[in-house]
């Protein structure tokens, strides 16, 4: 974010939203697919077999664990 204030300080010719869509678009992007592979995947992946299974009472309302 600093940069950006500062290449228009000196000169840098774009606008706001070339910012939005060649810079905060491309890295909301890879951070939601970045965060759900390699933490999500990996996290889901390790633990669902590991995980203690879950029993519904018996009004099958609400779940004990």
């Amino acid at each position: 974010m600093r940069l950006i204030g500062a290449a228009w300080i000196m000169g840098g010719d774009f606008s706001i939203m070339d910012y939005f869509i060649w810079n905060e678009i491309p890295t909301a992007l890879g951070n939601l697919v970045g965060g759900l592979a390699f933490t999500g995947l990996t996290r889901y992946s390790t633990h669902y077999k590991t995980a203690p299974k879950r029993k519904l009472a018996a009004s099958g309302k609400q779940a004990i664990a």
